[in-house]
């Protein structure tokens, strides 16, 4: 039961929210959606993540993160938690934000789940 209840929510958590291929693609379609995301820097691979990056907006910076599916994004949140940043949550994705409004800004345009 409790595998099933854990199912629902991460399914949940995915609903309108699409995959990326990479972060390059995650930046133009915050762009698409309205949500400035100027001057994408590359950023290092890491254990848990495939790709990273940083864009710039007025008043701060987005990092975005993609990584290889669910299992490795759900280990790199509990990380994420202590950055003390909103986090949009995606199926293969995370876009790190400085503050809740922008974490909104970035869900409505691409989807995903908040997790402020």
């Amino acid at each position: 039961v409790l595998a099933a209840i854990l199912l629902t929510l991460m399914v949940a958590c995915d609903k309108g929210a699409r995959s990326f291929d990479s972060v390059t693609a995650i930046a133009s379609a915050l762009e698409d959606g309205g949500v400035d995301c100027q001057g994408l820097q590359q950023g290092d691979t890491a254990k848990l993540v495939k790709e990273s990056g940083s864009c710039a907006f007025d008043g701060g910076e987005l990092e975005i993160y993609l990584f290889d599916g669910t299992e490795p994004r759900d280990k790199w949140v509990s990380f994420g938690h202590l950055t003390q940043r909103s986090l949009v949550i995606g199926p293969n994705w995370i876009v790190s934000s400085p503050n809740d409004e922008k974490a909104g800004e970035v869900k409505d345009a691409i989807g995903g789940d908040l997790d402020a």
